[in-house]
This record gives structure tokens, C-alpha cells and sequence, in this order.
């Protein structure tokens, strides 16, 4: 063999050596879970498909980035595998291991998610710790280990989402007595709360208290929902923000925020030229009202009018589509628009912007129950907001206006009755229910005031 054959065949021989490792290589890899991103909108889905390509670099950064990624869009069953290997590879991760946790739970996988969240917890002496403890007593409820979840809630005393978990786990276990102090500390420390309110009715009817049932459940109705146990929502959204339209949309709301609407009308622009527009109505929605500050009506129309061949229209969008339509002397299919969003969801804000459309076309009388309605609708978001000085001043202005409206003297009531006025309170239900017998709300409040 000459030394010029010997030279070929030793190369051919290394490469082969290097294809075999690389096979072999590839073939101890392991491969990431593929989901089906076909319902994503199409950047989004582009994006997701590259941390599925990056995920053969062996870092536990990209396999917990990927996890992560599954986990934001709702594909738990593929998030888990991504997430499991990024905590082999770097254990003392304490982010990945309460990510790998999260998607345990949501696929119901309660005693090995408690196991995660115990170990996240070690790794994280902050708030996070606290959290995993309450994560880790509410899926022990969900088990019925009351023992368990009892020596969970005790590990988080300074988180107010413990003390609600607390109450609630001894109203559960027959002890609604001795949930009364603390859910009477927690509405002393903190505004109302929607749990706490909740929590308290079950107790209340516990305890055969059925008038002081009906009082929680009357503060419920004004409180706000702040004590979260799990809140995926603002634990994923901000992955969700990091692609897609997501992050464009991101983008186009701090332009928004900094007076530049043409600019961020641009952004949505670029995003949604190949999207898939069955799964983006809001954000339609926000191009929509971007394109109309930017006077760019026409564009502003097309998008409304394109996405209403493919799906029903919200009332959000409803009300952009109006007053893009009421910009463009379109009067009459504003008031539809607005009149088609009122029936579904009526606010203060569609009532005023229909009194000013009725009012345009010379329907006075018809503008001035409108404008009298949107004043009611105020008042009752007033109520809903605890803020009963401001919803009893509006309904008092609306009582000569709407006198017709058991609506109006319903929730008169009510705010006479948060207010401790049942005598009030009782004249108002009165008058609802001998403008509409039917008032099933009304009927039950003057059964209680007569207890």
C-alpha cells in the first residue's frame, strides 16, 4: 500500500470514528418533548420551536428555559420532562425545582409536587419559601392530609395567603368557631377581601348563623381578590411576555405609555401580518385602539372588520369599533356596535359613549336615560369597590332620574344596608319589589332584615 492510499484510509477511518461518536452522542441525548404548537399564534409558535432546537446543548438553563416556556402556554405534560432534566442537571437551582414543581401540580401529581415545592423551599429562605409552604398545605387539603397541611400553613406565618389557608382548613375540619378570630383579624389588618368574605360564609352557616352568612356574603360582593395562594397567572405571565405577540405586545404598551400610539400601532402591525388571527381578539382589540389615537381609521376598521368574519366580537372591542366608527361619521353602526356591547356587558363607559351617539342624532330623551343609566352603572361599580360614600351619592342623584329601575332601588339597598341603615335599607327592597315581584335578591335581603 502506498503511503498516499495509507493517508486516505486512515482519514476515512477517523471519520468514520467521528460520525459513530456523534451518532452515539445523539443518541444518548435526550430528546425534548414536542408539543403541538399549532394553537399558538405563529411568532410565538416560530420562538417556542427554537428553544425546542437549543435544548440540544445540555444546559440546564435551556432545558428549564424551555420547561418554563411549555409550562407559560399551557403544556404541562411537556413542560414536566424539560423541567425535571433541568433540575438533574443543576439541583441547587431553586427556580427550576419550583417551576418543576408548578407543573406537578397542574398535572395533578400532588404528592411529588409537594416533595418539589419542600425542596424549593430549602433552597429559598425568602418569600418564596413562604409561598411553597402554602402551595404544599393547599394540595395536602386537596389530599386530605389535614395533619400535613396543618404543619405546612404553620411554616409561613408571615404570609396573609397562610392565614387565609389557615381559616379556611378549620372550617373544613368542624372548627368554624375558632376560624372566626382570624378571619376577624384579617379583615381588621387588611381591605376587604373576597376569600376572607367567603371563608367567613361557610363558617357563619357552620355555625347556623344564617343573617351573618348573608352579611359576609354582602362584603364578598365589595371586596377585592388579594390573598393568592396560586397565582399562575402573575407567576406564568411574565415568561408568556418574553415571546410572540406577547413580548410585541409588551413593546407596543410601553410606546403606548410613553405618547407614541403610530409607533406602537407599527409594532402590532409587523406581529400580526402572519399570524394566525383565531386566537388574537384582544390584542386585535389594542391594534384596533392604537390605530384610532393615531388617526389611522381605516386601518383601525379593517382589523375590526376582518375579525369580525372570523369570531363574535367582544364588548371591549365593541366599544373601540363605535367610537372608530363614530370618528369616521359612521353614527348609526357606532350605536349598534355600542348597543351590541351594552347587551352583553354593560359599563359606565359604553352607557356614556351611547348617550353621546343618541344625543348626536338628536335622541335627547333617549340620551338622558342612557346618561342616567351610565351614572347607575357607577354606582354600583362604586359599590363593588367598597367605596360606599361615592355609591350613595350616585344613586341618590339617579333615584329622581330612574325611578322605574328596581336595578336602581336594589342597590340602593344594599348600600343602605353595608351602611347600617336597615330601615333605609328595607324601604328601598320595598320599592324594587313593587316594581318587579321577581327580584329574587331583593326578596331574600327583606327576609333577612325581618329576622
Amino acid at each position: 500500500m502506498t503511503r498516499g492510499r495509507r493517508k486516505l484510509w486512515i482519514a476515512i477511518g477517523l471519520e468514520l470514528l467521528a460520525a459513530m461518536a456523534l451518532i452515539g452522542w445523539r443518541l444518548t441525548r435526550s430528546a425534548p418533548p414536542e408539543a403541538n404548537l399549532s394553537r399558538l399564534p405563529t411568532t410565538t409558535a416560530t420562538e417556542l420551536r427554537v428553544l425546542q432546537a437549543r435544548v440540544w446543548s445540555d444546559s440546564a438553563a435551556r432545558w428549564q428555559e424551555l420547561g418554563e416556556a411549555y409550562l407559560a402556554f399551557g403544556y404541562f405534560a411537556e413542560a414536566e420532562p424539560c423541567l425535571r432534566l433541568a433540575v438533574e442537571r443543576s439541583p441547587e437551582q431553586s427556580t427550576a425545582v419550583f417551576a418543576h414543581a408548578c407543573s406537578l401540580e397542574r398535572l395533578g401529581r400532588l404528592a411529588e409536587a409537594n416533595e418539589q415545592f419542600a425542596k424549593a423551599a430549602t433552597l429559598d429562605h425568602g418569600r418564596q419559601a413562604q409561598t411553597c409552604h402554602s402551595r404544599i398545605a393547599r394540595n395536602c387539603l386537596r389530599l386530605d392530609d389535614v395533619p400535613n397541611a396543618e404543619a405546612a400553613i404553620a411554616k409561613a406565618p408571615a404570609l396573609l395567603a397562610a392565614r387565609v389557608e389557615r381559616a379556611r382548613l378549620l372550617v373544613r375540619t368542624g372548627r368554624a368557631r375558632d376560624a372566626l378570630p382570624i378571619l376577624n383579624g384579617l379583615r381588621e389588618d387588611n381591605e376587604l377581601e373576597v376569600r376572607t368574605e367567603m371563608i367567613a360564609v361557610q363558617a357563619f352557616r357552620e355555625l347556623g348563623r344564617p343573617r351573618d352568612a348573608a352579611t359576609a356574603a354582602e362584603r364578598a360582593e365589595r371586596a377585592v381578590d388579594r390573598f393568592r395562594v396560586a397565582d399562575h397567572g402573575a407567576q406564568l405571565q411574565p415568561i408568556r411576555a418574553r415571546y410572540g405577540l406577547a413580548a410585541v405586545m409588551s413593546r407596543a404598551e410601553q410606546l403606548d405609555r410613553a405618547g407614541r400610539p403610530a409607533e406602537a400601532a407599527a409594532q402590532f402591525d409587523r406581529a400580526l401580518a402572519n399570524a394566525s388571527w383565531d386566537v388574537l381578539e384582544p390584542w386585535i382589540a389594542t391594534a384596533a385602539r392604537l390605530d384610532m389615537m393615531a388617526l389611522r381609521y381605516e386601518a383601525a376598521l379593517e382589523k375590526l372588520d376582518r375579525l369580525a368574519t372570523r369570531m363574535d366580537v367582544s364588548p371591549p372591542a365593541r366599544l373601540i369599533w363605535g367610537a372608530v366608527l363614530a370618528e369616521t361619521d359612521q353614527l348609526d353602526r357606532a350605536i349598534e356596535q355600542w348597543r351590541q356591547a351594552s347587551a352583553a356587558q354593560p359599563t359606565a363607559q359604553l352607557h356614556r359613549a351611547l348617550a353621546q351617539g343618541l344625543l348626536a342624532r338628536g335622541n335627547s330623551d333617549e340620551a338622558r336615560r342612557e346618561r342616567s343609566t351610565a351614572r347607575l352603572q357607577q354606582a354600583i361599580d362604586y359599590y363593588h369597590a367598597n367605596d360606599l360614600a361615592n355609591a350613595l351619592s350616585e344613586l341618590e342623584a339617579t333615584r329622581s332620574e330612574l325611578p322605574d329601575e328596581p336595578r336602581m332601588w336594589y342597590y340602593l339597598g344594599v348600600v343602605f344596608a353595608a351602611m347600617d341603615q336597615p330601615v333605609r335599607a328595607h324601604n328601598a327592597f320595598s320599592r324594587c319589589l313593587t316594581l318587579d315581584p321577581l327580584y329574587g335578591r331583593a326578596r331574600y335581603r327583606v327576609t333577612l332584615l325581618a329576622d
